[in-house]
């Protein structure tokens, strides 16, 4: 039996070459460009960008040339293998502040590792490497302090539709938005941006609508017509045992699912083996994209107005086989399907020639971060073998005159760097619901006039680098302390037979009769004078970088001697002060992540393509309710989303203070009321448009005036009417009764009895 390892097994895609053998090389024609003589593209995928064989070169060259300047600029040549800082070509004095190897610096840092400070430093690290995890403990709090903010709550975000007339519809619509987001990795991936984006100033999400499912044989009884054929439903579907039937506006029985396909007289069920598929996944992704996976100009302003942003990541060359035969590519039916074979056969050959070694940065990296579901999409794919090639994709958005009329275009390349073969290329408007770059950013600490941040680690470096300096420099001094041992063999006889004896700990030697055993050994023991002192030091830089970070806790002041910590006044100052100094940070995530939700929502419903069920809870009922496609199609949606404990501070808030206003005016006179009652609807208004100030701001009648001989409400709205005199001369009334009829009585009391 062969060796499943053995070298000479031809792989998948080995195979895949050699079945497609007989598909030969497409000829390459002459055809009349705009500037004369040209030749086809040899794109296989065609798109609206259609382009000539001098033009798509030009695309691409100019798509590879940014990306290699962008490396320089970047410093990613630098970075991209596991011990970068132990190369030859890392030269520490000039490539150590660069952008990229600083990032990868406080990765490492994060994440505790320190193998590469002594070749990037030197000096003291080369002998002692401790460190204090002074930023580590600054970064792990404000980390969670910041998931806690945005993703404390479930829900943890708000989705309105507005802008339409059917309010019903918008809230059926948010409920989904809602449930769906609930089944996806959306809360997750967003985490991770969160912390990603504290440790390196920056982390790049990137949106995508995703299908992942498995094709696979199986055994089904269906419905099939008197030659034993299959009977296909009007939706293209076969028809099962489990499909129900009913009548339609002329009685007669039809399949129930498309209210087409008539019963048969007498059903003739047949067993064949049928190709199924099966989604394993479908819907929107927002991942974080490797920090060195990532290419942008570091002077551009946003992403969407750099004239070049690229994401690179492995691909492995067997995966684009599977998706030219899903998607028809190999079809050789007509004419023009077997020009696009010949081109999708020509470019796997071309990348054929990759190794099987890994290219991307995620996949070089020593400590890879997380989890699989933290990396690029390159990570995505399935296991390839040992013998099968994987490509280095770079998929590439640039600014760029395509066609030669001087006006510069938004357009998308995919291309396999090895080969510097296309494989597809379109505009940027056809590819994403809202036309642009599907990528947003998530920082801290914005770099003014550019797109990136600076993280936590960096903020606080200096501070970091003195107090390790401090711990190092004492360690090496501690190591190098201790005993030091004065010897006289000469005043031993055995020093006397051999002038060089060396002192042997345990042995016995004799002293000379006139000698002095004290002083033959003397032993001198060094005493650490500087540990008090330094201590003091570091202490210091310590408590100032959790004064400035405002993440400190009262366990801090037992590590740093602030006394003032052990007080509950205390506490609630550093408590208070946190918050305030917290905030910044929370302002700076919260638009890339509401921008990277409001995409994931827009990329959901623009790829709704049936009716989707789902459930809701509504006190204690379980509501089920279906979107369908025409609910999101050809709508104007304005999707204002706003994380819901930032939405619900908000709006305590607002009723906080339209209590006051609301309590402010019930205390007035009921004819001051009347005068100012536009005034405090105003007020009310402002606070929140949606509540009805008439109703709540309405001012009361004045009570009726009291008639000071009867002491009784005279006759007002709401009151009865005096009693009518009777006739003769009127009745008298002592002022003391009339007084007291107004008064509680007790029970059993009556007029007759005052």
């Amino acid at each position: 039996m062969q060796d499943a390892s053995d070298s000479t097994q031809p792989g998948q895609l080995e195979q895949f070459i050699q079945r497609s053998s007989a598909i030969p090389t497409p000829h390459v024609t002459q055809i009349e460009g705009p500037d004369g003589p040209d030749t086809p593209p040899t794109v296989p995928f065609p798109s609206a960008l259609e382009l000539t064989g001098r033009q798509e070169t030009a695309l691409v060259e100019r798509a590879l040339q940014r990306i290699a300047d962008l490396e320089k600029e970047t410093g990613r040549d630098r970075v991209m293998q596991s011990e970068w800082y132990a190369r030859d070509s890392f030269n520490p004095e000039i490539h150590a502040d660069s952008w990229m190897v600083k990032r990868t610096r406080y990765e490492a840092l994060f994440a505790n590792d320190l193998s590469w400070r002594p070749r990037v430093y030197g000096g003291i690290y080369s002998e002692s490497n401790l460190t204090v995890p002074l930023v580590r403990r600054i970064t792990r709090q404000m980390i969670a302090r910041a998931q806690n903010y945005f993703f404390a709550t479930d829900p943890w975000f708000a989705a309105e539709p507005e802008g339409m007339e059917d309010s019903a519809l918008a809230a059926k619509i948010g409920r989904y938005l809602k449930w769906k987001l609930g089944k996806l990795s959306s809360k997750r991936n967003k985490e991770r941006s969160i912390r990603h984006a504290l440790v390196r100033g920056e982390c790049v999400n990137k949106t995508s609508y995703t299908v992942r499912d498995q094709l696979f044989d199986a055994f089904v009884t269906v419905l099939a017509d008197e030659q034993n054929q299959p009977i296909m439903a009007a939706d293209g579907e076969h028809i099962t045992k489990g499909d129900q039937w009913q009548p339609d506006e002329f009685g007669q029985s039809v399949l129930a699912r498309d209210g087409q396909t008539p019963a048969p007289a007498v059903p003739n069920w047949q067993r064949i083996k049928i190709k199924k598929r099966h989604v394993l996944f479908e819907g929107p992704e927002s991942v974080p994209v490797y920090f060195k996976d990532f290419l942008a100009p570091l002077t551009a302003l946003d992403l969407q107005t750099a004239d070049c942003i690229a994401h690179l990541y492995d691909k492995p060359v067997i995966d684009l086989v599977n998706q030219f035969l899903k998607a028809g590519m190999l079809d050789m039916s007509t004419p023009e399907r077997i020009k696009e074979a010949q081109k999708a056969v020509d470019l796997i050959r071309a990348m054929s020639l990759n190794t099987s070694a890994q290219k991307s940065g995620v996949n070089l990296a020593a400590r890879p971060n997380e989890d699989e579901q933290d990396t690029a999409a390159s990570q995505r794919y399935g296991q390839s073998s040992d013998t099968d090639p994987i490509a280095e994709i770079a998929e590439v958005y640039l600014w760029f005159d395509c066609d030669g009329d001087g006006i510069q275009e938004n357009v998308m390349v995919l291309i396999d760097r090895a080969s510097r073969r296309p494989i597809f290329y379109d505009h940027v408007g056809n590819l994403t619901p809202d036309g642009l770059r599907p990528f947003d950013v998530v920082r801290v600490n914005e770099v003014e006039n550019r797109w990136y941040g600076q993280g936590i680690p960096e903020t606080f470096d200096s501070s970091q680098q003195v107090v390790d300096l401090m711990v190092n420099r004492w360690n090496l001094s501690q190591s190098r302390a201790g005993r030091t041992d004065f010897w006289r063999p000469d005043l031993t006889l055995e020093g006397q037979a051999d002038p060089s004896l060396k002192m042997n700990h345990g042995g016995t030697y004799t002293a000379k009769p006139d000698a002095d055993p004290s002083k033959i050994l003397t032993s001198v023991y060094l005493q650490d004078m500087k540990f008090d002192r330094l201590q003091a030091m570091f202490e210091f830089f310590m408590q100032m970088a959790m004064n400035e970070s405002g993440v400190q806790h009262a366990n801090d002041g037992a590590a740093i001697g602030m006394d003032t910590q052990k007080l509950a006044t205390g506490i609630r100052n550093m408590e208070k002060a946190g918050q305030e100094l917290f905030a910044p940070i929370l302002s700076d995530l919260e638009p890339g992540l509401e921008a990277t939700l409001n995409r994931e929502l827009l990329t959901l419903l623009a790829n709704l393509n049936k009716e989707e069920v789902f459930r809701y809870t509504e006190g204690d009922a379980t509501i089920t309710a279906a979107v369908n496609p025409e609910d999101v199609r050809d709508l104007t949606l304005d999707i204002s989303l706003l994380l819901t404990r930032y939405k619900g501070e908000q709006q305590f808030q607002q009723m906080l203070q339209a209590s006051q206003v609301v309590e402010k005016f019930y205390t007035l006179p009921p004819e001051v009321q009347a005068q100012t009652a536009t005034f405090y609807q105003g007020m009310v208004k402002a606070l929140d448009t949606k509540l009805d100030a008439e109703t709540i701001i309405s001012p009361l009648a004045p009570p009726p005036p009291i008639d000071p001989a009867t002491g009784m409400p005279m006759g007002g709205p709401g009151m009865m009417p005096p009693p009518a005199p009777s006739a003769g001369a009127p009745p008298r009334l002592d002022s003391r009764k009339a007084i007291a009829a107004i008064q509680p009585r007790p029970t059993g009391m009556s007029p007759e009895n005052l």
